[in-house]
């Protein structure tokens, strides 16, 4: 996502290389988004700029997400990936009168409220129990106050990524060791 342009990058790879033009199209589901290009013959790796109009943004408050199927169309076959992404953007900018940056979510100044988390778990160690009991620690940090979970130790689940985009919390994950 690109909020300042108002557009989001797909970056396409095939497995191989086409050997005639493909149809690359993403299309919104509960939502306006809605493009077309073409993958040109003899490569296998393309990046569209698709435009985003009435562009929502990802916040802690409405983590909205936009929902959308892409796909790949060649003479003889069609495949198809449902994914999603946030229009949002982490960086840090300078705060007049102040000799440091502050971490800021979508051109907005932020002060961050995470704790760490190791995800011990009593039954499994790293291995959570359900599904259901991820978007529950999710939604208990929110519930705390908390804006944002600190990782350490291991890379997440993505599935526990899925969470906090949809619940609207923010990951920050160590490198692991």
């Amino acid at each position: 996502p690109d909020i300042d342009n108002q557009v989001v990058t797909a970056e396409v790879t095939l497995a191989e290389n086409i050997t005639s033009p493909a149809a690359f199209s993403i299309k919104g589901k509960n939502n306006a988004l809605k493009f077309e290009g073409e993958i040109g013959a003899g490569t296998n790796t393309t990046t569209f700029t698709v435009p985003v109009a009435d562009m929502k943004l990802w916040d802690l408050e409405n983590p909205f997400l936009y929902e959308v199927t892409a796909s790949v169309k060649t003479e003889n076959s069609t495949d198809e990936v449902s994914t999603y992404f946030g229009m949002r953007k982490i960086s840090a900018i300078e705060i007049p009168g102040k000799d440091f940056k502050y971490v800021a979510l979508n051109n907005k100044p932020l002060y961050l409220k995470l704790t760490l988390d190791q995800s011990y778990h009593p039954d499994g160690f790293y291995t959570f129990p359900s599904d259901q009991f991820i978007k529950e620690e999710i939604q208990r940090a929110k519930d705390l106050g908390l804006n944002g979970l600190r990782i350490h130790i291991k890379a997440e689940l993505p599935r526990k990524l899925y969470w906090a985009d949809k619940l609207g919390l923010l990951i920050m994950e160590d490198i692991p060791n």
